[in-house]
């Protein structure tokens, strides 16, 4: 039997006490990412138009922040970059956010790829996979790389088109127009049940782009 040894290293993007911001299409704003998420509030019922971050004492005001030398290395020195399935505004975008980010990823030499989501997303209202990878490449511009090809930003999107309940619908010639290459693979657990990813399935996919 294979054995895969992964060694963590986790830490924050950026140490401040700040807070996600997101304005909606109905003219809504929602402030703070448990509102955002919908886990102890009703879930948004209008797309997100943009995200942002605040202070908790001035929640209006649009706050900028960097990642510092150290956070810039770790990004650039990576040997694969995965924009992971999750709730796509408040745990992946809030991520990328911060000044310095995107101009990181661009920066280093590895695979960069993103997975979207097999099921129902309460944060990606309107949002199909072509509109996240376009959305996606929106914020990694944003925070430092405003001219870099898509090629330095993303270069892969794994799905899994027999099985997965993509919402919206899954272009993969929208996504593959876009300069991205699409790898589809079998990814569920139990394709006739939840929809849920076989974690060994995603690491051998992961592990083949190294």
């Amino acid at each position: 039997m294979s054995r895969i040894s992964v060694r963590p290293a986790l830490g924050p993007v950026v140490d401040a006490d700040l807070h996600l911001r997101a304005e909606l299409a109905d003219g809504g704003v929602v402030f703070g990412q448990h509102r955002l998420a919908g886990k102890e509030t009703a879930p948004i019922t209008s797309p997100v138009l943009t995200l942002g971050l605040a202070r908790a004492q001035a929640p209006d005001l649009p706050v900028d922040v960097g990642i510092d030398s150290g956070t810039h290395r770790f990004i650039a020195q990576a040997e694969l970059i995965c924009f992971p399935i999750g709730s796509f505004y408040s745990s992946l975008v809030a991520c990328l956010l911060p000044l310095g980010v995107g101009a990181a990823v661009a920066e280093a030499g590895c695979p960069k790829v993103y997975i979207p989501n097999c099921g129902t997303d309460p944060e990606q209202i309107g949002l199909p996979p072509a509109d996240a990878v376009e959305r996606l490449l929106v914020y990694l511009r944003r925070s430092g790389a405003a001219d870099a090809p898509i090629h330095r930003l993303l270069n892969f999107v794994i799905v899994d088109s027999a099985s997965g309940d993509y919402a919206g619908g899954l272009d993969i010639a929208r996504i593959r127009k876009l300069g991205v290459e699409v790898i589809d693979t079998p990814l569920l657990a139990d394709p006739e049940g939840a929809r849920l990813l076989d974690p060994r399935h995603l690491v051998e996919a992961l592990l083949s782009l190294v």
